[in-house]
């Protein structure tokens, strides 16, 4: 699941629909027609989208959405939360074929969840 407070549910759909159009053995349950906050919004709602199909293509997936969020947002700060119970794993900083390791480890523990949150700008 990728969960976002600051996209609109529409803008997430639609970012996600663009790396599931490369991949076809994945598919969205969308989010598109959910209420959801956005950037500036007054009260934000968290935003999620579920993707489904196969696991091996799940972690090339999740590194390339990386990769297109942080070009458009530098600020953005995307992780993937284990489900063995470990810590919540920062993916935004890392190279491209480390994400890709990570969130394949992440699945294999049983992984559900992709926060995608806005970072503050640093003062």
């Amino acid at each position: 699941m990728v969960e976002t407070d600051w996209l609109p549910p529409a803008e997430l759909e639609r970012l996600l629909a663009a790396d599931v159009a490369g991949f076809p053995g994945l598919a969205l349950e969308g989010a598109a027609d959910a209420p959801g906050g956005h950037r500036g919004g007054p009260d934000p709602v968290l935003v999620s989208t579920v993707v489904t199909g196969v696991t091996t293509l799940l972690a090339p997936f999740v590194a390339k959405l990386v990769d297109r969020l942080f070009a458009a947002e530098p600020d953005a700060r995307t992780s993937v939360v284990p489900g063995d119970g470990g810590p919540e794993i920062v993916l935004s900083g890392l190279p491209a074929d480390t994400r890709v390791e990570v969130v394949s480890q992440a699945l294999e523990s049983g992984a559900v969840s992709l926060p995608v949150t806005l970072e503050p700008a640093p003062r």
